[in-house]
């Protein structure tokens, strides 16, 4: 999802909006255990009315929703399966880095969502 902002009001806005949007569960490893990730993208771009050049950057907002062991986390149907995503999700996250940092040719970036916004 993609919106854009015009002012530091408007980020906020966008942030509270996004936060409120998260998924929280209860476990036996956590009582307030994060059941999704949240990754937040700002672009920004400046211009410099003296000098007419325009200046772009970004920064990368990551929430990632934390492993936990099926056995400890006593999670049972949905949690459960919420569960098994989460750690595939991350362990997918694990291999792409991994990739990078050996400067694989190919980089498995399509294997998770998390992972595609990487790329």
């Amino acid at each position: 999802m993609e919106h854009r902002a015009s002012s530091p009001k408007e980020i906020d806005l966008l942030l509270e909006r996004a936060f409120a949007t998260r998924a929280v569960g209860s476990t036996g490893s956590n009582d307030k255990s994060s059941r999704s990730h949240l990754c937040f993208k700002i672009e920004i771009m400046a211009n410099n009315v003296l000098t007419g050049e325009t200046i772009e950057s970004s920064v990368s907002l990551v929430d990632l929703a934390g492993s936990e062991r099926l056995k400890e986390s006593k999670a049972e149907g949905m949690r459960r399966e919420e569960t098994k995503h989460i750690n595939k999700s991350l362990s997918t996250l694990k291999t792409v880095i991994g990739s990078l940092a050996r400067k694989d040719k190919h980089v498995p970036y399509r294997d998770s969502k998390l992972t595609h916004l990487l790329q």
